[in-house]
């Protein structure tokens, strides 16, 4: 606890002929405990660039015994879900990595 990472996302509708067409985005730095709201905010940029959609974030907190938790002291692992609030058309990306960034 207490990193920080990027999320890189491979655009699968890249048009490599439009100028405003992104072919990666990659987020600012996400620390591994945030909360869901700022997880939120860094990843629906892509969503509004690409889908233009709005996504929602769950989290779900586990301790060493890989059971869901709600004591703060016993996290070891955080779990994101993200839930894109509109219709797409097949995948909303190609390959997304996670970046550890220290």
């Amino acid at each position: 606890m207490g990193g920080t990472y990027k999320i890189m996302f491979v655009n699968p509708l890249y048009d490599p002929t439009n100028k405003k067409s992104v072919q990666i985005y990659t987020t600012g730095l996400i620390k591994d405990n945030d909360n869901t709201n700022r997880v939120r905010s860094y990843i629906v940029k892509y969503y509004y660039a690409v889908w233009g959609s709005n996504v929602a974030v769950t989290s779900t907190n586990y301790d060493a015994d890989d059971i869901e938790t709600t004591v703060s002291a016993d996290v070891v692992k955080t779990v994101y879900t993200v839930t894109v609030l509109r219709q797409i058309n097949g995948p909303s990306f190609t390959m997304a990595s996670i970046v550890i960034t220290d």
